[in-house]
């Protein structure tokens, strides 16, 4: 009897255990940022920005207006780029991408690639997400 009666009082604490964690959301924050170019805030490349960063874990999502994004590659936090996750929705290019301290400035490399009546402009940048 004794036994049954700890088996339920196991069961008991670890479902409570389980309903616990479930119930504490996941660290997620929007964050501020602007684009750094050699070093300097770059007002150009910062005016693309459409709203501040999604930043949940060591996950780092960010928009940009316009669909002139072909890819990004950001460092992981180890010096190592690894390509962005792309999506195109409403106008604007979605990249998500992980880094193990996203709470630091983070190097990214982006390509951009425009093409208007006469020419293009297609060129890869090197910048800076800044934390405001």
């Amino acid at each position: 009897m004794m036994v049954k009666t700890m088996r339920k009082s196991v069961s008991l604490m670890l479902m409570l255990a389980l309903a616990l964690v479930l119930a504490v959301p996941a660290f997620a924050a929007s964050q501020e940022y602007e684009f750094y170019y050699e070093g300097e805030p770059s007002a150009h490349a910062s005016s693309f920005i459409a709203g501040p960063a999604d930043v949940n874990g060591t996950t780092v999502t960010i928009t940009l207006s316009g669909d002139y994004y072909p890819y990004l590659y950001a460092d992981d936090g180890t010096g190592n780029y690894v390509q962005a996750s792309k999506t195109v929705s409403g106008g604007n290019t979605i990249f998500t991408f992980t880094n193990s301290n996203p709470g630091a400035d983070i190097p990214v490399k982006l390509y951009v690639s425009v093409s208007y009546p006469g020419g293009s402009h297609n060129a890869l940048y090197n910048l800076d997400i800044h934390w405001l």
